[in-house]
């Protein structure tokens, strides 16, 4: 019963809703998602890196505060 009850499909698309929408994902939307996520990093990653020697940390310290974040929100920001 418990079995049946994770593997059903209400169960996986609240646990993981790109199970929902990537059906409808198309090449476009790719193309779009990617620019905008060079872009992002593009402007991010350089200013954690400046902005670390302000703070007095090392620059790997403003890299991983520049793109932890982001994964942290792939995780994270879905399941709400």
């Amino acid at each position: 019963r418990t079995c049946n009850k994770i593997c059903s499909k209400k169960f996986l698309i609240q646990r993981l809703p790109i199970l929902s929408w990537i059906v409808n994902y198309n090449l476009e939307m790719l193309l779009c998602d990617t620019i905008a996520g060079v872009t992002t990093a593009l402007t991010v990653i350089p200013q954690g890196i400046g902005y670390a020697p302000l703070a007095g940390l090392p620059l790997q310290y403003g890299l991983y505060g520049s793109i932890v974040p982001g994964f942290v929100y792939c995780i994270l920001g879905t399941t709400r």
